[in-house]
């Protein structure tokens, strides 16, 4: 791969760093879901965002986050503060 050029984790496409910037700094130009990896732990309660697991999610703890289509009787999943995400 080439000095400045990233690959998605979802669609394996590949392209610049350059088009990180703006509004979509964090989003595939090709699919539009974010690349920029981070730890559950990193990130602030209130935080959107994917993972290997599918969906979008939203940190509401240290330790859980809620799927944003999250039907009444659903539960939030834990997560480890390890655990790669996706922000966005």
């Amino acid at each position: 791969m080439a000095a400045g050029q990233i690959e998605c984790c979802w669609c394996e496409k590949r392209f610049s760093e350059s088009a990180l910037q703006g509004p979509a700094h964090n989003r595939c130009p090709h699919c539009g879901d974010p690349v920029v990896p981070s730890t559950f732990g990193k990130l602030a309660l209130g935080q959107d965002f994917a993972c290997k697991m599918g969906g979008e999610w939203n940190k509401i703890s240290d330790t859980k986050a809620e799927i944003h289509d999250a039907g009444r009787g659903d539960k939030p999943c834990e997560f480890a503060a390890d655990e790669v995400v996706y922000p966005f």
